[in-house]
């Protein structure tokens, strides 16, 4: 998987890894590519409605929350935040799931999904 920790903007390989083990130690925002970066990232035959996931597990200690932040052209549907795993009885889960889908263009929603 790929590793984050503190507030960042997420390279191409951490997005399309499909898997962030993060370990902020101190609330974080991850800023995602914009849709352009992203786009030039993928294979050339993408195709709208084209999907992919990216999970991001937060192994943070208490408070230590991670809020994925939208970019150029890239949408957030759902709940940003993902709790830290110290937390998980109080609040919500240690992880995030956010397909990202192509629409069109340089064009990408990305949907929390678990």
């Amino acid at each position: 998987p790929a590793t984050a920790t503190d507030t960042a903007t997420l390279t191409d390989a951490q997005m399309v890894a499909g898997l962030i083990v993060a370990t902020p130690t101190a609330a974080a925002e991850y800023t995602m590519r914009t849709g352009t970066q992203l786009l030039a990232a993928l294979p050339t035959d993408i195709a709208a409605g084209d999907a992919f996931d990216m999970t991001i597990t937060n192994l943070g200690g208490t408070g230590d929350d991670i809020t994925l932040t939208a970019s150029t052209d890239i949408t957030i549907v759902g709940d940003p935040v993902v709790g830290p795993i110290a937390d998980v009885a109080t609040e919500q889960s240690s992880v995030g799931t956010f397909r990202l889908r192509y629409v069109t263009g340089v064009t990408f929603v990305a949907y929390r999904v678990g």
